[in-house]
């Protein structure tokens, strides 16, 4: 599997940018002028999809698949293109096409994708659990995509064990943060707590560490620890926030310090702000479940 794909598929939310995309974009268009191929247009589609430029990068991605109907790159770039109304057919079709197992894995896991996106959780769920039962390895991002689906489903319990089972096996920081949360949104503090509080005592930044030991005492009935915590979360994450460039994980700590304090309309809009990123739905689906639950 290529660099390339591997990244599309794993991480299809990231940016492929570099310190000098216009001059990238100018050289491979010389040499698509001089004698066009697939792979030329495919990689100038990276360079349009770092400037997000969605038209572009969508018209290089179609004459890359023009000129060879079987580039896996192209394909998978596709298939993950916003809105775009072909991509559960053509990723079902990249699956009847898939002799090999790690295409029919990566098949499936754009299946899933595309579900999700599309708001058809059982579609995806099943294609999460296919991978998870028939391939002995896979990427770390299946567990993560597999858990959010259930935790979208108010399944936390069920969440909490794919991600601990992930973790055993690849031994990953997050996947244990993940774990840890998902645990605490099923009502867990017995094994997770202990954790918390090892973090805290050792860690250099504590906000996402003090709000997650503010949710096991909110399960455990202590709310004047909880709002200490909470506070206290604040405090850090508000001296660390860049208003210019903030760090969206530090907005979606805030967000869920916020909304547990009860300060719902200020959390909806951090909320806003995410959803309108490129952000990982991961990093706020317990934001989002907070929001809608009843006032702490």
């Amino acid at each position: 599997m290529s660099r390339n794909l591997i990244l599309f598929l794993v991480l299809p939310q990231i940016l492929f940018a570099h310190h000098d995309v216009q001059t990238t974009i100018l050289e491979l268009s010389k040499k698509i002028q001089t004698r066009p191929t697939a792979e030329l247009f495919y990689q100038r589609a990276l360079e349009y999809r770092a400037l997000r430029n969605a038209l572009l990068t969508e018209e290089d991605l179609r004459a890359a698949l023009k000129l060879d109907p079987n580039h896996r790159g192209a394909l998978t770039a596709l298939i993950l293109v916003p809105e775009n109304p072909q991509a559960m057919e053509l990723a079902e079709s990249f699956l009847a096409a898939s002799a090999d197992p790690q295409h029919q894995l990566e098949a499936l896991y754009l299946i899933a994708q595309v579900a999700e996106r599309s708001g058809d959780f059982q579609v995806a769920l099943s294609s999460c659990a296919k991978i998870e039962e028939s391939f002995s390895k896979f990427p770390s991002e299946i567990s993560l995509l597999h858990s959010r689906l259930l935790l979208s489903e108010k399944k936390a319990d069920k969440a909490a064990e794919v991600l601990k089972k992930a973790y055993e096996k690849h031994q990953s920081v997050v996947l244990r943060n993940a774990w840890i949360d998902a645990s605490l949104s099923a009502g867990e503090t017995t094994i997770t707590l202990p954790l918390i509080e090892h973090e805290i005592s050792s860690s250099r930044f504590r906000a996402s560490w003090w709000i997650r030991r503010a949710r096991a005492s909110l399960i455990l009935k202590r709310p004047q620890e909880a709002r200490a915590d909470l506070n206290a979360a604040l405090l850090e994450l508000n001296s660390r926030i860049q208003p210019d460039r903030p760090d969206l994980t530090l907005i979606a700590d805030r967000g869920l310090a916020l909304a547990l304090l009860g300060s719902k309309t200020l959390a909806r809009r951090d909320l806003e702000q995410l959803k309108a990123s490129t952000l990982s739905k991961s990093a706020y689906i317990i934001l989002s479940s907070e929001i809608e639950a009843p006032g702490h």
